[in-house]
């Protein structure tokens, strides 16, 4: 008899049907706990049209580019940004676009429509095998070759398994507490506030996102208010590291930093030197709309109650007034 094989979506559907994930694992619980069934939230259709706020962060994945001509190695067809957020990923980003990868970068979770299969990662912690292959096939199968940033870089593993001959570029920083302060000041200083209310009544998975964050890096969040434990961020930028030059094979791995320019970066991809950019090196210059997000974020969790009180007792004033001139127009017209 003929046996037919389950489809990735069902495969995904039982990795999120009653609470299961891959075959004796259970999900494990967000921030500690016993974990169990899988939380329902309302609005969570809403989800893809509020990421703007989610920003979220690092990781990578290729798809064929032509080979470079000349002499020396090929060019690398493939490449996986297996850096943490805030190591220049945006600027590795801009770079590889530059010499010619279609790059996947992290708000493009949102601009090319795979939000929702990144969803379920998040809600199974990175658990359930299924799920995982939807959200990688389905950047493969829109064509890029090279990708940085959250949330892909977290998968930097399972993208080699699938692309062995990948090339795999670690970005860094000077030290593991510039790394910190960096990414409390900025990435972990904005899920903190769009983890609570009012953002997460429209981004219910926010919560999820972190526990799998935490999951695969080691930073912890506060059970209080999900902001980054400080003592552990040296911690986990310093085991990140150690763990991925423990896994990719050294003839594939480039450990970089953005000051060190184009010649590193196109030697490792084996682009010409004919090829390779004269011009300035991409730089991220983004700290002002980060702390500008920042601010946004904070002034709407922690005054959003006032907004919403006054609306409430306007409305309320303005149906008072309504009836009273309807009752008055009813009494004299009788």
């Amino acid at each position: 008899t003929l046996k037919f094989q389950p489809s990735v979506g069902e495969r995904v559907g039982r990795c999120l049907g009653a609470g299961s994930s891959v075959p004796g694992r259970r999900i494990p619980p967000p921030f500690g706990g016993q974990g169990g069934a899988m939380r329902v939230f309302p609005f969570s259709g809403l989800a893809p049209g509020a990421l703007f706020v989610a920003v979220v962060v690092c990781g990578r994945v290729v798809s064929g580019v032509e080979e470079g001509g000349g002499g020396g190695s090929p060019r690398a067809s493939r490449v996986i940004g297996a850096g943490l957020c805030r190591t220049g990923t945006e600027s590795l980003r801009e770079a590889l676009d530059t010499l010619g990868y279609k790059t996947y970068h992290h708000m493009l979770t949102r601009d090319a429509n795979h939000h929702g299969l990144w969803e379920k990662v998040y809600r199974t912690r990175g658990t359930c095998g299924a799920s995982v292959e939807a959200a990688l096939d389905a950047m493969d199968g829109d064509d890029y070759n090279a990708s940085t940033d959250l949330p892909v870089n977290l998968l930097y593993r399972e993208q080699l398994a699938r692309h062995p001959d990948a090339k795999v570029i670690l970005s860094l920083r000077d030290s593991a507490e510039e790394w910190a302060e960096s990414y409390t000041s900025t990435v972990g200083s904005l899920f903190a506030h769009i983890a609570r209310p009012p953002f997460s009544y429209f981004l219910p998975w926010m919560q999820d996102w972190l526990s799998f964050l935490s999951q695969r890096t080691g930073i912890k969040h506060s059970q209080a208010d999900f902001a980054p434990v400080a003592s552990s961020l040296t911690k986990a930028y310093a085991d990140w590291t150690k763990e991925v030059t423990d896994t990719v094979p050294p003839s594939q791995l480039l450990m970089y930093h953005s000051r060190q320019g184009w010649r590193p970066l196109c030697d490792f991809l084996g682009v010409p030197p004919a090829e390779c950019p004269t011009t300035p090196y991409p730089r991220d210059d983004s700290q002002d709309h980060w702390d500008r997000a920042v601010w946004f974020a904070s002034i709407i969790t922690f005054q959003w109650p006032l907004p919403l009180a006054l609306g409430t007792a306007a409305l309320a004033l303005l149906t008072f007034v309504a009836m009273r001139l309807f009752l008055g127009g009813a009494r004299a017209g009788g």
